[in-house]
C-alpha cells in the first residue's frame, strides 16, 4: 500500500519479500512501477556505474534503477556476446558493437 504525504510528496513503495520499503520522489516513475509498467534494474548486477546487466529484454516496457531514482535511457544486446546491457545515458544507441534494442 503507497503512502503519499501532502507536505513533502514522498511516496512510499512496497519493496520484494525482505525489504520494508524505500521513498520515492519521482511520481511518474512510482505511477509506472505500481502498474507493473516499469522494470527495476536495481536487481541486476551493475557492470560499472550506470550500466547493468540484463537478463532479459522486455518489450514495451520502461526501464529505471528504481532505488536510485534513475532512468533507463538505453538497452544494447552485445552482437558478439549477446548480453544485455541497460545504461543510465545513450550508449547504446549509435554504438556499432550494440543492437539498440531501447532508447528513451
Amino acid at each position: 500500500m503507497a503512502l503519499i504525504s501532502r507536505a513533502s510528496r514522498n511516496v512510499e513503495i512496497p519493496w520484494r519479500k525482505g525489504h520494508t520499503g524505500v521513498t520515492m520522489y519521482n511520481l511518474a516513475m512510482k505511477r509506472l512501477y505500481d502498474a507493473g509498467e516499469l522494470v527495476d534494474v536495481s536487481v541486476c548486477p551493475q557492470v560499472s556505474p550506470g550500466v547493468y546487466l540484463l537478463s532479459r529484454f522486455e518489450d514495451g516496457k520502461d526501464y529505471a534503477d528504481i532505488k536510485l531514482e534513475y532512468w533507463i535511457w538505453s538497452i544494447g544486446r552485445d552482437i558478439e556476446t549477446d548480453k544485455i546491457y541497460a545504461s543510465t545515458d545513450c550508449r547504446f544507441y549509435q554504438d556499432p558493437r550494440y543492437e539498440c534494442l531501447f532508447l528513451r
